[in-house]
């Protein structure tokens, strides 16, 4: 058996910003969770990190607390609560994110928003959260979603299209191609970010070469779920969490296999289940860096 590591596995740099950043500060409370990975989010609760939904619910005797805005970044209505409470804020919001913000402060207050993206997802909620007239904003979550709502979108209207940064880039083409046909007057912000672009490329490029895929991530995360649902159409595929999901009666008498993860696993969680493989399948071949 070969086995062979994504070379991107493990954290995208924006997660690993603000995971260094989380374990840097003392009194830290994390405005959501840092990332969609559970593993990850318990070793961060056993640093006795605090983990709240909004600021509400933060005591209110609670003083000097410093507050961690996770890589999905908030609107302007979520800092300002922050600062009423004289809080300390440490941004960690993907910088990619932070692109996605500037463009969408700085469109026109004529012209109508569409964000691709899943609408209940913190990044999206993030983004919409930075335009004061909500009801300029459309979420469209998917090819069928577009079908279901075009019927009620004004065509003659001005837009700027904007995507989640983890968006699925075909289905993306998808959609703002059927937007393009329709819409004169349309600027398009292909804002999908690189480390997931990446994954996904490298993932098509080994699969062909692959008998067999392992896909490393939460169920929760939207990056490694695309991951999953772009090789299990292609080739025979597992989608696990951690070693413990792993069934060698499935995976021992594949040839050669290739791990990748999403942009929320930890290093030590992707080098877990490659020396769990070592030891229980007969590696001939380990085509794997774990530095």
């Amino acid at each position: 058996m070969i086995l062979k590591l994504s070379k991107y596995a493990g954290f995208c740099f924006g997660v690993d910003l603000a995971v260094k950043a989380a374990l840097e500060h003392k009194n830290l409370y994390l405005l959501g969770e840092i990332a969609h990975n559970e593993i990850l989010m318990r070793k961060l609760r056993s640093k006795n990190i605090k983990i709240v939904e909004n600021i509400h619910d933060i005591d209110k005797n609670v003083k000097n607390a410093n507050i961690l805005i996770r890589t999905h970044g908030v609107g302007k209505n979520i800092t300002d609560e922050i600062k009423s409470r004289n809080f300390n804020i440490v941004d960690k919001t993907c910088p990619n994110v932070r692109i996605i913000h500037s463009i969408v402060r700085n469109i026109s207050s004529e012209t109508k928003l569409i964000i691709i993206g899943e609408a209940t997802h913190a990044e999206v909620v993030g983004i919409k959260n930075q335009v004061e007239n909500k009801k300029n904003v459309t979420i469209i979550s998917s090819l069928d979603d577009l079908k279901n709502q075009i019927q009620n979108i004004n065509f003659n209207n001005n837009f700027t299209v904007v995507a989640q940064t983890t968006f699925d880039d075909l289905e993306f083409e998808k959609i703002t191609d059927i937007l393009k046909e329709k819409i004169v007057n349309i600027c398009i912000h292909k804002t999908i970010c690189r480390d997931s672009l990446n994954r996904r490329n490298e993932l098509l490029n080994e699969i062909s070469d692959s008998d067999f895929v392992i896909v490393v991530g939460s169920q929760k995360s939207s990056n490694s779920r695309a991951l999953y649902n772009i090789s299990r159409k292609i080739k025979d595929t597992i989608f696990i969490e951690n070693h413990e999901g792993l069934n060698f009666e499935i995976i021992k008498n594949k040839n050669k296999i290739f791990i990748t993860s999403g942009a929320s696993v930890m290093p030590a969680t992707i080098l877990e289940i490659v020396n769990y493989i070592n030891l229980n399948c007969q590696i001939t071949k380990n085509q794997i860096n774990t530095n």
